[in-house]
């Protein structure tokens, strides 16, 4: 087992929902090892790993040689145009979700997507850069799952959870991202849940 697969092996084998079971990972959607030999668990290491993508402003080199257009992703998501800006090295982790999501029969979930966009964390300029600045993180369906500050968040797709997320990403979706590395907001604890967020960092 690879480093950068502990997220994966954690979340991949989630239990049955509404008598559909989970698939096996490993068995069905078949095994998976991206360019990144261990996904970076702390901000020094997303520098590390993902360039310097500027301060104040975008720097406009490391964006040429960081950034690409991802071309003919798997789905319909927005509005048919299956494509989206994102860094080179997180490109094969999110196609590689999306294919996921299609061999779980989730894919048409997919109806927005969103990736880089250089700001600060909640739009907050204390905050530090988010990861959507490296074009590491996106949103999926972010009208439907919109960040929520929380003291004790609930469990995922508890009863509370679904009364606040009724359209939420389903277990499938998360599974599939999870699967191949990326880390879900849905499951942070410290006050604020981000069920449309998903982060490739471990």
């Amino acid at each position: 087992m690879t480093p950068w697969r502990w997220l994966a092996d954690r979340f991949s084998t989630l239990p049955p929902v509404e008598g559909n079971p989970v698939l096996d990972t490993d068995a069905e959607l078949g095994p998976f090892a991206g360019p990144i030999a261990e996904l970076p668990d702390d901000r020094t290491g997303v520098y590390r790993v993902f360039g310097n993508p500027g301060v104040g402003k975008v720097d406009r080199a490391w964006e040429r040689s960081s950034m690409v257009g991802a071309k003919d992703l798997p789905g319909t998501w927005n509005k048919g145009w299956n494509k989206l800006y994102v860094h080179k090295l997180a490109e094969p982790y999110l196609r590689e979700a999306l294919r996921r999501c299609k061999v779980l029969g989730c894919i048409d979930e997919l109806r927005q997507i969103g990736c880089w966009n250089f700001r600060h964390q909640r739009h907050d300029p204390g905050r530090p850069l988010s990861y959507h600045s490296w074009g590491i993180a996106v949103d999926v369906n972010a009208i439907d799952n919109a960040g929520w500050y929380v003291k004790a968040p609930p469990d995922p797709w508890s009863p509370a959870w679904r009364a606040q997320f009724p359209h939420g990403v389903s277990r499938e979706v998360v599974q599939a991202f999870e699967s191949c590395g990326w880390k879900w907001g849905g499951r942070w604890t410290g006050g604020f849940v981000d069920g449309m967020h998903f982060e490739l960092t471990a």
